[in-house]
């Protein structure tokens, strides 16, 4: 397999826009039984780059709570999660950078970007990948170098800080597995520092509901153009995660959008302060919440009908928007 050519797969796109408004005729219905087809996919938005300034901190051992090991194996590679040393990245912002040792023992070139597959959790939230100039800090090349069979390298992986106090915890594992093994490993970036999991502040007129083991706002509905100039609106909601493992909306749940009783096809927005679309693929931890966005193009000035439901049939909840 060529795997430059599948870590380019691996590459997002991204999206470009303008702001307006809609307005709920207050129908909305916090629980039902549908079966509607798939939502469509959203597509994730790509980085700008960067420059960095390091504050490297002595590494603490795992923080007491931790249940993975920060050491071991994942399929045909050795992984050990080591260090981390705070810096800011390209645009000045706080970011945390996370060092882990790959060996290669399977039985061909590999890099760990085609391997592995990292996250990293602040409050309960997945970080955001981070910039930093500085290659003596953070070498993202280094996740992209292959290694022949045997041969070891330090990975160095960026995110940017929610917090400036709160633990950071960064989980491991086969890029493409069924297995579900982990390693992994949890860092005091500041003493005394502790998790407060994320929550949002849902709308008294917000619709909301148990969507199997996720709760949903359909909170609000907005008018934009999409990149081309044409008419799309953007439903924001509510997510918050009450299963026992991390989840995203994308995922965990399916909305659709319909106007005239036609389901909406997903519009392309370039304003990030409006619909930023890779909040729905963000990894949510247990019992923390997240607004999400999804942006679709509409077809004429109906209202626009919005169902978030289970992805496999199950309850669902509407809620009806009318276009000012």
């Amino acid at each position: 397999m060529n795997r430059k050519a599948l870590a380019l797969l691996l590459s997002g796109a991204l999206c470009l826009t303008l702001a307006a408004g809609c307005s709920s005729d207050g129908g909305g219905n916090a629980a039902k039984d549908s079966t509607p087809p798939s939502a469509a996919q959203q597509t994730p938005s790509a980085a700008p780059s960067p420059s960095g300034d390091p504050a490297p901190v002595e590494t603490p051992d795992a923080a007491p709570g931790d249940t993975l090991e920060s050491s071991g194996t994942l399929g045909d590679y050795g992984v050990e999660i080591k260090d981390f040393a705070l810096a800011k990245d390209y645009t000045g912002a706080s970011a945390i950078v996370i060092t882990y040792t790959f060996t290669n023992n399977s039985e061909e070139a590999a890099a760990a970007m085609v391997a592995l597959s990292e996250i990293a959790y602040q409050n309960g939230l997945q970080l955001d990948a981070a910039v930093i100039a500085d290659s003596s800090v953070c070498d993202p090349q280094s996740a992209m170098l292959e290694v022949k069979t045997g041969g070891s390298i330090d990975v160095q992986k960026a995110y940017v800080l929610v917090s400036e106090t709160a633990p950071v915890s960064i989980e491991i594992g086969e890029l493409f597995s069924f297995s579900g093994d982990k390693l992994g490993k949890t860092f005091e970036i500041s003493e005394g520092g502790v998790t407060e999991l994320a929550t949002i502040d849902v709308p008294a007129d917000a619709v909301t509901g148990s969507v199997g083991d996720y709760e949903v706002s359909i909170i609000s509905c907005t008018a934009v153009k999409d990149y081309e100039g044409a008419d799309a609106v953007v439903i924001t909601y509510g997510f918050t995660n009450h299963s026992d493992k991390a989840a995203n909306f994308m995922t965990a749940v399916r909305d659709i959008a319909y106007q005239d009783s036609v389901q909406l096809t997903s519009a392309v927005i370039g304003d990030t302060d409006v619909h930023e679309s890779t909040d729905v693929m963000r990894n949510v931890q247990p019992g923390a919440s997240v607004i999400v966005t999804s942006a679709y193009t509409t077809t004429s000035t109906s209202p626009i009908e919005v169902e978030v439901g289970a992805l496999f049939g199950g309850t669902s909840i509407t809620r009806t928007f009318t276009l000012e």
